[in-house]
């Protein structure tokens, strides 16, 4: 019998229309929400998912960019936070990682005025910091995009503002 390999591509036709679907629902659920900290992307800009996915994230094959928070100081890709359709991945100076989308309760900036950090509580009580860079006058305006993906990843209605 002879037994061939089957490569399955990362972007496998179905697997791809539910991201694309995902993304564009996400996109239209925030589009009064727009951050301008020039560090905030969308999954389908191919150049930055590409930087990220060779400098810290490990997607699995069936797993898609849906948003990435660049803060590397040359916009390189090489540390910040990427939310794909199963986990975030994040990577700093210090700390690096993976949280499944499942696990994840909320977001919560944390710590004093200047030196605050992005937290994310997982269902089970523990506190996970992140790397993230939005100006401090839109931390808010990023929680509320950040749990409008999360409840698109999760299938849970999305309350209209």
């Amino acid at each position: 019998v002879d037994r061939a390999i089957t490569i399955v591509p990362k972007f496998d036709e179905n697997g791809k229309i539910k991201w694309q679907e995902k993304l564009e629902q996400f996109k239209k659920a925030i589009a009064d929400k727009q951050l301008s900290s020039g560090r905030i992307f969308f999954g389908d800009n191919s150049t930055k998912a590409e930087q990220v996915e060779k400098s810290f994230v490990n997607s699995g094959k069936f797993e898609y960019i849906m948003l990435i928070n660049d803060t590397s100081r040359r916009l390189n890709g090489k540390s910040g936070m990427v939310v794909t359709t199963e986990r975030i991945y994040y990577h700093g100076l210090l700390t690096s990682g993976d949280i499944p989308v499942k696990q994840i309760s909320h977001f919560e900036f944390t710590g004093k005025t200047f030196s605050q950090g992005l937290a994310v509580y997982t269902l089970k009580g523990k506190k996970i910091f992140v790397p993230c860079d939005v100006g401090h006058t839109e931390q808010l305006k990023y929680l509320k995009v950040l749990d409008v993906l999360l409840k698109i990843l999760k299938g849970t209605k999305i309350e209209e503002n």
